[in-house]
């Protein structure tokens, strides 16, 4: 099965493609604000390097959030873009907390979103507790991530996992957990 792996969440830009038990990452770590001008450039060297092309994808796979609430846009727009020119493509939705569950082993994660801590709490694929927003204080002995951490093995295996398990969506929705800065700022 081919597929191609979007992330545009964080400032790190992660695009993988997997063809068999191949990996080709085109990624970027610390890419800023660039991810609306790299990420096409990135997923056709990552398509190039498998020797692959769109309509050998069988999955497009995209992480809907939390994070960046632009970058969850980006991420989130482009591959319903190639979605729509490709419809006979799977589609497939992971979180940046379930991807950080899978690296660190354990089910409980969270990810500092700078007015607080994003949290979520998972057994594999499976969300126990879903992905919201708690307060700093209710996390002293936990083990806590920025939004800087490079998630790309971690994606892979939480994605492969989804496909073996047929955890296929059939709409990409964003996960914003909180309201956005321009939304806060018109109260």
């Amino acid at each position: 099965m081919n597929c191609l792996i979007i992330d545009t969440t964080s400032s790190s830009l992660i695009v993988a493609v997997l063809s068999g038990d191949k990996v080709f990452s085109a990624s970027q770590q610390d890419c800023g604000l660039r991810h609306s001008t790299t990420i096409n450039l990135a997923v056709e060297k990552a398509l190039a390097d498998a020797k692959l092309t769109f309509a050998d994808l069988d999955v497009l796979a995209c992480c809907v959030g939390p994070g960046s609430f632009t970058g969850i846009r980006i991420g989130v727009a482009t591959v319903k873009g190639y979605h729509t020119a490709y419809p006979k493509t799977k589609l497939v939705a992971f979180t940046s907390l379930n991807a950080l569950a899978y690296k660190e082993g354990s089910n409980c994660c969270c990810i500092d979103a700078g007015s607080g801590l994003y949290f979520a709490q998972y057994d594999k694929t499976q969300c126990i507790q879903e992905p919201c927003l708690i307060d700093y204080c209710d996390t002293k002995d936990w083990q806590t991530f920025d939004e800087n951490t490079f998630l790309l093995q971690q994606e892979v295996s939480l994605v492969q996992d989804k496909i073996a398990q047929n955890q296929f969506v059939q709409m990409l929705s964003p996960l914003y957990i909180r309201k956005s800065q321009a939304e806060l700022n018109k109260k």
